[in-house]
């Protein structure tokens, strides 16, 4: 019994780095608000871009709060399939977070050239997302 829980833990141990481990992951990016659109990020088989962060609607009378979205296009260029997390947050100029948003691509198939949007839909004070003075964005292809 011993035994077992001393295997146990140490295969705990040693798994965390084998679960990290990733096709790509692009680290963490500082990006103005301004060239966000124009980004273009390509790894693990995988070609990110238009990604836009815009607001889904007009502000409505007496509310705070406005539907944001966040949205990318994948394209996978390989003949596996791919998973892809995408994770944004906003910071203002004390770089604190303004925003935080995140999107997860699945593109089956066995064929390249499949193209996948994802759009996250989520609500913020309109002044926040003016303070925002950069975006930090992360792409991760498992």
């Amino acid at each position: 019994m011993r035994r077992t829980l001393i295997t146990a833990v140490i295969a705990l141990a040693v798994a965390p780095q084998a679960v990290t481990a990733q096709e790509f992951d692009s680290g963490w990016r500082r990006i103005a608000p301004g060239d966000l659109v124009n980004l273009e990020l390509t790894g693990g088989g995988i070609r990110l871009n238009n990604f836009v962060v815009a607001p889904v609607g007009p502000q409505r009378e007496g509310q705070a709060l406005v539907n944001y979205s966040f949205s990318a296009t994948a394209l996978k260029q390989v003949e596996e399939r791919r998973s892809v997390r995408v994770e944004l947050v906003g910071v203002n100029a004390d770089r604190m977070p303004t925003i935080t948003s995140s999107l997860a691509f699945n593109i089956g198939g066995t064929q390249p050239n499949r193209t996948s949007i994802d759009r996250h839909r989520f609500v913020a004070l309109p002044a926040d997302i003016e303070a925002t003075e950069a975006y930090m964005l992360r792409v991760m292809v498992p």
